[in-house]
């Protein structure tokens, strides 16, 4: 829903030795109180840890593709970054015109190779076969 995607944010570039990091801020006058509360402190729970994981995955997709980078491997911890594949697929249709069934098809590998160290669902373990 494009609605819970905080709609104006701040990122910041640090530079961390050789490799740039970006930090997200939801915490503007443009967005909306409980948006702002996404990048007040890590891990929420409830609805703020869901924005935060809009914010992270489909915010930090639009920024990089703002910026004109396209990145080869997209790292993902755990549920944090939950929404960047779909963001992904979502720019994917967009730009080249195609639907869902063939946009999907973008490689993702687990953070943890090991079943026990994730938390799967079904719909987790069925979404990009």
């Amino acid at each position: 829903d494009e609605d819970r995607v905080p709609q104006s944010i701040d990122a910041w570039r640090a530079e961390v030795g050789r490799v740039p990091l970006f930090l997200l801020d939801s915490n503007v006058p443009e967005t909306s109180q409980e948006d702002r509360a996404a990048s007040l402190r890590l891990y929420g729970t409830g609805d703020i840890r869901i924005r935060q994981e809009l914010l992270l995955g489909v915010g930090g997709m639009r920024v990089l593709s703002a910026l004109g980078i396209s990145p080869g491997a997209v790292h993902l911890n755990e549920g944090h970054s939950a929404f960047a594949p779909l963001e992904l697929v979502r720019q994917r249709m967009a730009a080249e015109g195609i639907d869902a069934a063939e946009a999907r098809r973008i490689g993702i590998r687990p953070h943890c190779g090991r079943q026990q160290g994730r938390k799967l669902t079904e719909e987790e373990s069925l979404a990009f076969r």
